[in-house]
């Protein structure tokens, strides 16, 4: 009795150790979850700052900058914390952190290397949120909220952000893909990860089909279908199947991903495809509902317009755009198709020796095929374009 009562004592420190360490892992967990308060007039201006860093080095793809602005600690507090007690262990937090920093971006794979834009600073659920632009490079576009918090020493910090094409938080997602779900059954979890392994590797036909082959109630899962409709973002619509299969996916998801999602992303080009102008209107209001003002949504909306011959409209958007962000992409292809409903083809010419200076590259006929410009080609302006550049 002595000798057990002597080996309890022993061993209750290091019980209280472990305990208090659990304790201590509650409670930053708890705290990761909750704002830090109002900011100040400085740490507004620090936050904004960072934003238009954190937009830089992921447009420049500079993963290890990138990664020295991201608490990783607090993102996986956010991502353990609704699993409940006994999840945190030591190898379940470092195969979480070892995924967000993967040497292909991890946290923010799919911002690296594409086009970021910082637009404002705002809040989401308390917290101060840095709104982003995405245009990837399959041409889809998303807006990201990226949620900071400031530290004691004034260092802001990356905790989470969500996603509004698909309405989710990273760490929500990260979570499902890596850890999967308490009481999970294995051939759920091992079909996750199969997909999004076949997603991360740009294999987008695989996905299709392993999404097609899994049951309806899989099917109706908000990741599975996630994934299933980043991969038909990624293959070309040109495909009758897959814009078929795309089609029903932009359909489906206002059910499946919830009223926050911001699936009108996709769901213009398609109205604009379409001859759907009502369509497009509805979808752009609602995009600047969700996001607020942006240039690429007025640029969209005078693209609506041009469509439907309402030229000076057009017009009259572009240059708003233009004059808000001079660099938005697509702006000149929007301008040249202006100039040219207008029969202004000096403007025109202006337009392509403005891209020749500035990107050493002349725009050829070849690339002039669409119908708008053929009255172009046939006119003098163009003429004296061509022999310039003989």
């Amino acid at each position: 009795m002595l000798l057990a009562a002597l080996l309890a004592a022993l061993a209750w420190p290091a019980y209280e150790k472990v305990r208090q360490s659990a304790h201590e892992a509650k409670l930053r967990q708890l705290d990761a979850l909750k704002p830090a308060g109002p900011l100040s007039a400085e740490q507004k201006e620090a936050v904004k700052e960072f934003g238009e860093r954190l937009a830089r080095a992921l447009t420049g793809g500079d993963v290890d900058k990138v990664a020295t602005m991201v608490d990783f600690e607090a993102v996986a507090d956010r991502a353990l914390i609704p699993l409940g007690e006994g999840t945190d262990s030591a190898q379940t937090r470092k195969e979480l952190i070892d995924g967000y920093r993967g040497k292909h971006g991890g946290l923010f794979a799919a911002l690296l290397g594409n086009p970021v834009k910082y637009l404002r600073l705002g809040e989401r659920d308390g917290f101060p949120a840095v709104r982003l632009r995405l245009m990837a490079r399959e041409g889809t576009v998303n807006y990201v909220d990226v949620l900071v918090r400031v530290d004691e020493k004034g260092k802001v910090n990356v905790v989470d952000f969500f996603t509004f094409l698909f309405g989710t938080y990273a760490t929500t997602e990260s979570r499902n893909a890596t850890l999967g779900i308490p009481g999970d059954d294995p051939a759920r979890f091992e079909a996750m990860s199969k997909m999004a392994t076949a997603l991360r590797l740009g294999r987008g036909e695989d996905v299709v089909s392993q999404y097609q082959r899994l049951p309806a109630a899989l099917k109706n899962e908000r990741t599975f279908f996630m994934m299933y409709l980043r991969a038909l973002t990624s293959l070309p619509t040109a495909s009758a199947e897959v814009e078929k299969h795309y089609r029903q996916a932009l359909a489906d998801a206002p059910r499946l991903l919830g009223k926050e999602s911001a699936t009108d992303l996709l769901r213009v080009e398609l109205h604009f495809l379409d001859g759907d102008f009502a369509g497009a209107e509805e979808s752009l209001r609602h995009l600047e509902a969700l996001v607020g003002p942006d240039p690429y949504l007025t640029q969209m909306r005078a693209l609506m317009l041009l469509r439907q011959g309402k030229v000076d409209e057009a017009q009259r958007l572009e240059k708003e755009a233009s004059a808000a962000e001079p660099d938005l992409p697509n702006l000149m292809d929007l301008r040249m198709m202006i100039y040219a409903a207008k029969k202004d083809y000096g403007a025109l010419v202006n337009e392509l020796r403005a891209y020749k200076t500035k990107n050493q590259m002349v725009i050829s006929r070849q690339q002039l095929a669409d119908p708008e410009y053929e009255a172009f080609l046939k006119s003098p302006e163009f003429a004296t374009w061509e022999s310039e550049n003989r």
